[in-house]
């Protein structure tokens, strides 16, 4: 994919699909207060798409670290959409794919320390063309990833992306039943 993307930004003050809290924590054992920013985040679902010892990941521009990265097919809900509703939307607006069936592979806080933003990560094997065409909200690649050569991909830098190394690493314990 090429990465002739450009990004340039600007304070933004306006609806978002996040909030920002300033909260306050009083410490029961000496009363201290500790003020910090909080982000409220809606969470997202994650979907590894299996097929043998491979996953389904998309390449696609990323404006806040100005690069393009390789990940599951991830998003946040529309709505009041389900996180296993979200993962099989986002399979197919994002690989064109229509997921049989999911099962739950694990959930995390992507970063507790300021936000509390929760990804549910799923797994499929069983899945079927049918769905919107790939890149259509914006610009991706589907490429085929080796669940073996996932440790020397975030080493070489080409998997930088949390959801998408621990989802990876988790359906391969999945696949070989431990």
């Amino acid at each position: 994919m090429p990465e002739n993307y450009r990004t340039s930004s600007r304070p933004y003050h306006g609806p978002a699909f996040f909030s920002v809290e300033e909260t306050c924590t009083v410490s029961g054992s000496d009363g201290r207060r500790f003020v910090r920013h909080v982000v409220r985040h809606p969470g997202g679902s994650a979907v590894v798409a299996l097929i043998g010892r491979s996953a389904l990941c998309v390449q696609q521009y990323r404006p806040a670290i100005e690069r393009v990265t390789l990940e599951l097919p991830a998003g946040r809900p529309d709505g009041a959409e389900s996180a296993i509703e979200t993962a099989s939307r986002e399979l197919r607006e994002e690989t064109g794919l229509r997921a049989v069936s999911l099962a739950p592979l694990t959930q995390f806080f992507n970063a507790p320390c300021f936000c509390d933003g929760l990804t549910e990560v799923f797994v499929t094997d069983d899945f079927e063309r049918g769905g919107a065409e790939p890149g259509q909200d914006f610009p991706t690649n589907v490429r085929l990833v080796g669940l073996d050569d996932v440790e020397s991909l975030v080493r070489d830098g080409s998997l930088v992306d949390a959801k998408t190394i621990l989802g990876l690493l988790l359906a391969r314990s999945w696949v070989d039943g431990s």
